[in-house]
Formats: C-alpha cells, sequence, structure tokens
C-alpha cells in the first residue's frame, strides 16, 4: 500500500537523523579525546595567547583585552613506585587589562602556575608573590586577578579536557577558521553543580576550537549568561609550537630588584594509593595545639529574623538551611555605585573564611532582571554564593542601605548588622565586619550590633 511505504521512508529518515544524532556526538567527545591526546604526547607548548570579551553593552567596560607568552610543560612521574598524580606547569607573560571599569589601563602580568603552587609579579605593590594556588585569590593582588583570566584551567588538568569530554552534552557545531587554520568546533555543556556553587566554574557553557589536522587547541570560548544577558570570554591560541624543547629555568620568576617576596607556606602534596588509583591530597600545615580554657558562658544574642530564598543554583536558602554554619548576608545590587568598591572585598572575605565554615552570601536586591547580579558576579570572578532574588530577604532585615551586611551566628542569632554609611572608608567597615565574623565564630563578646542608622 502507497501509506505503507510513505511510512516506511519516514521511519528510515527519522532512523537516519537520530544515527547522524548519535555519530556527531561521538564524534565531538572523539575530537577533544584527540585533543588531549595530542597535548600529552606533545608534553610542551609555546604559544601566543590573547584575551577579549563579547557580549551585550552592559559589560564592555568588565571585558579583558590582552595578550601574553604562554609557556606549558608536562611533569610526567617516572617513578611507576612514587603513585604521584602527573601535573602541569604553565607561565604567563604579558599585559591585559583587569575587566575592572575603573581600572582600564594594562596591567603587566607575570604568573607561574602548577597544581599546587602560584608565584606571581605585582607591579603596583612591587611584590612577587608565592601562594598555594587555592589562596592566590585571597591576596587581593591585582596582579594575580589580571593574570587568572588567562590561565587556561581546561589544559591544565593531569588529562586536559577532562571536564570537557565527561561533560553532561556535547555539540558538534560548524567548522571555522582560526589564524587559517580549519577547525572544528565542539559546544561544551557542563553538569549544574551540586552543593554551594560559590567555589565552581563561573561559566556553564564553552566552545572549544581544535585544529582538524594536528588535534591542537586553538580557541576556547567561556560563555556567561544567555540572551541580552550573554557575555563570552574568548581565548586565542596562535603561533602554537608543541614538542619543543622547554628548561627549567623558563618557569623560574626570580625576584627582580627593589621588589619584596611575600609568601604563604608552600602546599605540600600527600600521596594516597589503593591498589587501583592514586590521589594527591592537599594537605595544609599543622596548626598548634589550641589551649585548653575554661568554657565561657555563651552570649546571648537575639534571633535572625526568619527568612527563605534560592540561590543562582536553584537551591533554598534559608535561617533553618544555614544552622550549624555561620553566614554573612552581603545585601547589594550590581546597579548600586556603592557596592562597587565591597563586592571584592566580600570576595576575598568569602575566600579567607572558607576554611572555617562561614558562608558569605551575596543578597541581590531591587534587580530588573535576575540573571543580571548571577552575570556580573560571574564576570567579575566573585567567590560568594549569588542569591539573586533577595527583595524578601532585605525586607526580613529591614535593609536600606546599600551594602548593608548581617552576621548570624551557627545557631541561628544576629549577632550584628553593618550599614554602610555614605563616604565610609572600606577597609573599617569590612573590618567591623570581620569582627563580627569572629565573634559569631568565637561566641565571645558584646551582643550589640554595630548599626549605623545613618540611611542616607
Amino acid at each position: 500500500m502507497p501509506g505503507q511505504g510513505l511510512i516506511k521512508k519516514t521511519a528510515c529518515v527519522c532512523l537516519m537523523l537520530v544515527t547522524a544524532s548519535m555519530a556527531a556526538a561521538q564524534s565531538a567527545e572523539e575530537i577533544l579525546e584527540r585533543a588531549s591526546k595530542a597535548l600529552i604526547e606533545a608534553k610542551t607548548l609555546r604559544a601566543q595567547l590573547n584575551i577579549r570579551g563579547e557580549g551585550a553593552d552592559i559589560f564592555k567596560s568588565t571585558m579583558p583585552v590582552g595578550q601574553a607568552a604562554l609557556l606549558m610543560k608536562f611533569d610526567p612521574t617516572e617513578d611507576p613506585e612514587a603513585k604521584i598524580t602527573p601535573s602541569w606547569t604553565s607561565r604567563i607573560t604579558g599585559q591585559t587589562t583587569s575587566g575592572s571599569a575603573q581600572e582600564k589601563e594594562p596591567i603587566k602580568i607575570d604568573l607561574v602556575l602548577n597544581n599546587d603552587n602560584a608565584r606571581w609579579l605585582d607591579v603596583a605593590e612591587k611584590k612577587v608573590y608565592q601562594y598555594p594556588s587555592s589562596r592566590a585569590l585571597a591576596t587581593r593582588s591585582r596582579g594575580y586577578s589580571a593574570a587568572r583570566s588567562l590561565v587556561l584551567e581546561e589544559l591544565l588538568k593531569p588529562v586536559p579536557l577532562k571536564d570537557e569530554i565527561a561533560a553532561s552534552e556535547l555539540e558538534l557545531l560548524d567548522q571555522v577558521t582560526i589564524d587559517g587554520v580549519k577547525c572544528d568546533v565542539i559546544k561544551v555543556t557542563y553538569a549544574k553543580p551540586e552543593g554551594r556553587p560559590t567555589r565552581g566554574r563561573p561559566h556553564q557553557v564553552a566552545r572549544v576550537s581544535v585544529g582538524h589536522e594536528d588535534h591542537l587547541i586553538r580557541r576556547i570560548e567561556r560563555v556567561s549568561g544567555d540572551g541580552a544577558f550573554s557575555m563570552t570570554i574568548v581565548l586565542e591560541l596562535t603561533k602554537l609550537e608543541p614538542g619543543i624543547e622547554l628548561e627549567d629555568k623558563q618557569f623560574d620568576l626570580p625576584l627582580p630588584e627593589g621588589y619584596t617576596l611575600a609568601q604563604s607556606a608552600i602546599r605540600r602534596s600527600t600521596v594516597v594509593a589503593d591498589a587501583t588509583n592514586a590521589t594527591r591530597i592537599d594537605t595544609p600545615p599543622i596548626a598548634a595545639p589550641a589551649e585548653i580554657r575554661p568554657a565561657a558562658p555563651a552570649n546571648v544574642y537575639p534571633p535572625s529574623p526568619d527568612f527563605s530564598t534560592a540561590n543562582d543554583a536553584g537551591e533554598t536558602i534559608s535561617l533553618e538551611s544555614l544552622r550549624g554554619n555561620v553566614a554573612v548576608l552581603y545585601f547589594w545590587g550590581s546597579w548600586s555605585m556603592e557596592c562597587r568598591p565591597y563586592s571584592p572585598l566580600m570576595s576575598s572575605l568569602a575566600e579567607n573564611y572558607f576554611d572555617r565554615g562561614v558562608r558569605v552570601i551575596g543578597m541581590a536586591v531591587r534587580e530588573r532582571d535576575a540573571t543580571t547580579a548571577v552575570d556580573v558576579a560571574r564576570v567579575r570572578d566573585y567567590t560568594f554564593e549569588i542569591a539573586p532574588n533577595s527583595n524578601s530577604v532585605a525586607d526580613a532585615f529591614s535593609v536600606v542601605v546599600f551594602p548593608t551586611v548581617a552576621v548570624i551566628d551557627a545557631a541561628g542569632n544576629l549577632v550584628g548588622t553593618e550599614r554602610v554609611r555614605r563616604g565610609a572608608e572600606p577597609d573599617d567597615v569590612m573590618n567591623r565586619v570581620r569582627t563580627l565574623v569572629d565573634k559569631a565564630l568565637a561566641n565571645d563578646g558584646s551582643p550589640t550590633a554595630l548599626d549605623d542608622d545613618d540611611d542616607s
């Protein structure tokens, strides 16, 4: 029957489309795997690294622009008995704008980075910093903040592109030509982060362009937001020289004359192995035993107002969900000029107190679009949590001045509130905020809130 022939043809077409879709997904994964393998086999790479931003006009002033020389070398484990995970070391030398509207001039950068430690130049401070990689951002060094956007974190894992290969969704896009080289383009959609979103990847989508013939990575595009609030950070590699000989001294960053060394305890690595796997675990310096003192009576703080909102991952943040952690509620808005100098300081506060279980949450208020605060925080690399629609929380705490900071102890009591007076010195304000946080952690001191009733 004619109808049956049509049905068969339709079924065949559908089957071909499904098969083609599966083949494309498989091809995208294979392309990434070949690119990863090519980099490991090369063991070294020298290239020119360029950074620029693309996206909505609202983000124009926050888009970094710069270029740097890139060196990468793979440090394999030669001793099979050592059972230490191999790692990459990279050096980035050049200049870039910081992405801050208040700082438009390029910043000189020189950063040497591996899995454990970072060493970098800060020209403004005339310092060379040497810190564990996980603590580098907390230094608030402009030299590191500027260089960090150029770090190819996708490639610096023991297995380059591991997260991209394991992403929740891969899509093979149309080929493009970059610097005269035909490239395959893979759109990577990462799995939604679980738990606290503060330390995770600031973008959920990336596009990776790989040379069709040589399998070398030519471009990585990190996409934040969507629609009118979309922004893309483009990292482009040119003049690639894989497999060249690189000497260890090329990764040395000496102390220039007139500079001082700012350093913290270098991260140590402990090897833990079982019959099937070996893992490198960062071990912080061992703290001295705490002095044993008689227990002091706990201070009585007033209970915090009850509230409930959601973070940018859709998870509930409420007074009840925060019990067991000291919480810092930072009431701010992407629209507020008064909040501009405080947001980076709150980001540093989140880094400094993270290991003590303190949750710093940016309660965005009065945003025209709830996604704006999330996108701004991602672009500027803020490390505190984001609750993008917190008008009701601000009402619960009677917040009318921005920024305002409220500190809640682990039992759900309001230790204190800091409302920022116009013209106040940010460092003075943050010292008072840290005092409140320390009181909440230690539960000692007066229950009196540090309020400023000036609503101007």
